[in-house]
């Protein structure tokens, strides 16, 4: 076996759970391991135009942040960043490495194997400023025993790119896959070569051995896996491995205690493979896919895995159901305004006086969540209860019953849907259409909506003449779950808010929030009733 060297990743690939955000406890510990362990370059991150949405310090790399973190490596260790080749033209390339020399050793694309030319060209301009060039050659699923043709423009571009590596995209590749892809490779560049595992198949640590057998030089690691979907090869485990083949004398204490706290992190943002990874990995299906799916937390497991699968044979609810806006209860209430009930303790909390200012001002009541649908029960006012994913096959029978009260519907998105996703009443009626675009959005063949989106659809259809929420209450300190919730309701109110929505009437929150909406007490509103 060659000697080999291995690229720390942890910052750049765990980005995906953080937003590209660390705790600077973390990121003591993290370096006080890094400096202890045979590591050739470490990756901290991402340089990239500005995206719409919050992106963390870890994907928009400052010339501070990169001296900060370059004065805690040994000087024997290089540090690297990555482009995102989808993300860059020519002036951006000029842009974002115009301050770079001296600090920055090593600059390492994304690319897709259909782009390598114009990524070699990207690497001309960088290369030109005296840095260092590597190129991860993605999808390897599709150029397994190709490599030597997909990768013949980097061989004559040896001038230019530095190092390459191969890159399990999906986390598909079987280990003898990899030997003869890497091998080809290997046989085919002047260039040191590299591998890149994903862990759905828990593949990475044997395709990495695999590719070393076939002459690959450098591995790609993350602490405890930490990555993109179902993470990467563990840079403890190659770490451990390659002090018992090339002995350095490196110490693991110092790792040890990082992983505590990589491992803490491990339980709130659950990285790491499971079924769904597995079957995405079997299949070839983008990470992104999966985590779009899994992040939702609107649907079960096995409903997932069925979707993910290109051939499954998974029975879906294709059944139309009338429109809300059709219904002949929909159109008592039709111009009337709408109090949107959330989850929220303060739905509760408040139920008597919401009760009381819905009748006051004849409102219809829209639970985008069942969860306090109880405090409602029989107060007389017309309701529609949202039954977003599968949230009816999580009821018991006591949170079913009261679906079943007079005067109420129940509102499902349009078709397709998993089986179990509504009931067989009566009064089912479906979401015109998606709340943010004309056509509903998808995860995999589902017609998904979150639960807030379809609660203003609801608005809409309804041609509300007011809408109030209560019950969204927002969250202090968000788990990773409420996070994900938290940017679905976000978005939804934003759509809300947007005058170029079909109602043009006032939104506001009439119990605490911590969202960003116009907000409006409660109390003074019963208040004022009283006094006329």
């Amino acid at each position: 076996m060659r000697h080999f060297e291995i690229v720390d990743c942890t910052l750049r690939d765990g980005g995906y759970y953080t937003n590209w955000d660390f705790s600077q406890s973390l990121l003591d510990a993290y370096f006080g391991a890094i400096q202890s362990l045979p590591i050739k370059y470490v990756e901290v991150g991402y340089r990239s135009p500005e995206k719409s949405g919050y992106l963390g310090q870890y994907f928009h790399l400052n010339v501070e942040t990169l001296h900060r973190m370059k004065q805690q490596l040994r000087p024997d260790q290089g540090m690297a960043i990555m482009f995102n080749f989808k993300d860059m033209n020519s002036d951006l390339i000029e842009t974002l490495t115009s301050d770079l020399v001296g600090i920055v050793d090593l600059v390492r694309f994304a690319c897709p194997p259909d782009s390598l030319n114009k990524c070699i060209d990207f690497g001309r301009q960088i290369k030109a400023k005296g840095l260092k060039v590597a190129i991860n050659v993605m999808y390897m699923t599709k150029y397994v025993d190709q490599a030597d043709t997909v990768l013949k423009p980097l061989a004559e571009a040896v001038d230019i790119v530095d190092y390459v590596a191969l890159v399990d995209s999906y986390g598909g590749v079987m280990p003898d896959q990899a030997e003869r892809t890497i091998a080809q490779a290997v046989e085919l560049l002047p260039q040191p070569v590299g591998y890149h595992g994903h862990d759905n198949l828990s593949l990475a640590f044997a395709n990495s051995l695999a590719a070393l057998r076939s002459g690959a030089t450098m591995l790609d690691a993350t602490f405890t896996g930490m990555g993109r979907g179902a993470g990467n090869l563990k840079t403890e485990l190659i770490s451990v491995y390659r002090e018992q083949h090339f002995p350095t004398g490196c110490h693991f204490g110092p790792l040890s205690k990082a992983l505590e706290l990589f491992e803490t992190l491990q339980k709130e943002y659950g990285w790491g493979t499971n079924l769904a990874y597995m079957v995405s990995g079997a299949a070839s299906l983008p990470q992104a896919n999966v985590m779009d799916w899994l992040g939702t937390r609107r649907y079960q497991m096995d409903s997932i895995v069925e979707a993910l699968l290109p051939s499954s044979d998974a029975d879906f609810d294709n059944d139309a159901y009338p429109l809300l806006s059709d219904m002949a209860l929909a159109k008592e209430v039709t111009g009337r305004g709408t109090l949107i009930i959330g989850g929220g303790v303060s739905a509760g909390e408040h139920a008597e006086a919401l009760i009381k200012l819905a009748k006051r001002e004849d409102m219809v009541l829209v639970h985008s969540s069942t969860r306090n649908a109880a405090y409602f029960e029989n107060c007389g006012l017309p309701q529609i209860f949202c039954l977003a994913g599968q949230e009816f096959s999580r009821l018991s029978n006591g949170e079913i019953e009261l679906l079943e009260q007079p005067r109420s519907l129940l509102l499902t998105t349009p078709p397709p849907r998993f089986r179990n996703s509504v009931p067989t009443y009566q009064n089912i009626c479906q979401l015109e259409q998606s709340s943010k675009d004309t056509k509903a959005p998808k995860l995999g063949p589902i017609t998904d909506e979150p639960p807030l989106g379809m609660a203003i659809g609801a608005a809409e259809a309804l041609k509300a003449s007011k809408v109030y929420l209560a019950g969204f209450d927002g969250y202090a300190q968000a788990t990773v779950s409420q996070q994900g919730n938290a940017r679905d309701v976000q978005a939804a109110i934003e759509h809300g808010l947007n005058p170029q929505t079909p109602w043009h009437g006032e939104m506001a929150s009439i119990t605490p929030t911590l969202y960003k909406i116009p907000s409006q007490s409660l109390y003074a509103k019963i208040q004022g009733e009283a006094a006329k």
